[in-house]
């Protein structure tokens, strides 16, 4: 059996985290976008969330996306939310949309659209 990919929230925390002010000069060009326009959120994808995500490691990536892509098919709304940063982010997420909608749009831009349907479940394990 092989083994189990490993999700949490905290994988999400640790990436939306690089969201917080002061984590890199770079963010502060970007503070104060408009999330509900497309086109800013992958600005912000392409020009600071994937090149810091890249500078991870390969498996703390690895647990973000699939803490990702498992968080958008079986967690609440309000869990999604409740990972954005809450203090001191350069970026809120807009009133006009939910967090799983931003979330996604995260998603398509980071992973070039991948499908996010889980086909195995019991290839994940969950934690809090």
């Amino acid at each position: 059996m092989s083994k189990a990919y490993k999700v949490s929230p905290e994988y999400i925390r640790i990436f939306l985290g690089l969201l917080h002010e002061g984590v890199d000069d770079r963010l502060e060009g970007l503070s104060g976008m408009n999330l509900v326009n497309r086109d800013s959120v992958k600005k912000l994808v392409e020009e600071y969330l994937y090149p810091e995500y890249q500078n991870l490691p390969i498996s703390t990536r690895f647990r973000i996306k699939e803490s990702l892509r498992f968080g958008l098919n079986f967690w609440t709304e309000e869990r999604l939310y409740e990972q954005f940063p809450s203090t001191d982010a350069a970026l809120e997420i807009p009133q006009q949309m939910t967090a799983k909608e931003l979330y996604k749009q995260i998603w398509d831009d980071m992973f070039d659209h991948e499908n996010i349907t889980i086909l195995d479940l019991t290839k994940y394990q969950e934690s809090n």
